[in-house]
């Protein structure tokens, strides 16, 4: 639940932060970047960049999490010790 609520705050900043630097906030509009009075000429689409950001920022959050629930069920006795005098010769 928390990630979903970090993945979507962050698509509407985004798309917020896109909107303001192509076309101003005077404008209300789906696409972040219809009528844009600025954007690269030879650059993805402003809705482009705004839909791979928030699929990009949704599947980090996502595997991170995954990621942290699977180390919260091995205990951490589990983890090899390599400190370094268990690995000089005796």
């Amino acid at each position: 639940m928390v990630a979903f609520a970090l993945a979507f705050s962050a698509s509407v900043s985004l798309f917020y932060n896109i909107r303001r630097y192509t076309t101003g906030l005077d404008t209300i509009s789906p696409d972040p970047g219809a009528n844009a009075e600025w954007w690269w000429p030879g650059a993805p689409a402003p809705l482009v960049v705004w839909i791979v950001g928030t699929l990009s920022f949704g599947i980090l959050v996502v595997l991170l999490a995954r990621s942290a629930s699977i180390g919260s069920r091995f205990p951490a006795t589990a983890i090899i010790d390599v400190s370094p005098e268990r690995t000089q010769p005796s």
